[in-house]
């Protein structure tokens, strides 16, 4: 599980996707299965993302358009891996500072 807000940051592992299990499996044990049918949906069942915005005064349809603007079109969901990687870059370039190991260990 991958949180963050403000300068607080958080990664943990937040568990296994009931989706992994056989339906034998899952449905050893009806009350959960039966929550689980209420977010399942075939082919993914468990498996989602979810994005949470918090916050005042934004704009709630502009940032819904922006997000529905960043997604492939169909077309584009039909190229390979390759012929994404021709697309353009809207993220400035990261690059990795140098560390100095002498001078990392001389910090410790």
């Amino acid at each position: 599980m991958f949180n963050i807000a403000g300068k607080i940051l958080e990664y943990t592992i937040a568990g296994y996707w009931y989706g992994t299990l056989s339906k034998e499996e899952l449905q050893e044990n009806k009350d959960m299965w039966d929550q689980l049918q209420e977010i399942w949906v075939e082919p993914f069942g468990d498996r989602r993302q979810e994005l949470v915005f918090i916050g005042n005064n934004y704009d709630k349809n502009l940032l819904i358009q922006a997000l529905d603007d960043a997604l492939l079109t169909d077309e584009e969901m039909k190229l390979s891996v390759e012929e994404w990687k021709n697309f353009e870059d809207p993220f400035p370039k990261f690059e990795i500072p140098e560390i100095d190991e002498e001078e990392e260990e001389n910090k410790n």
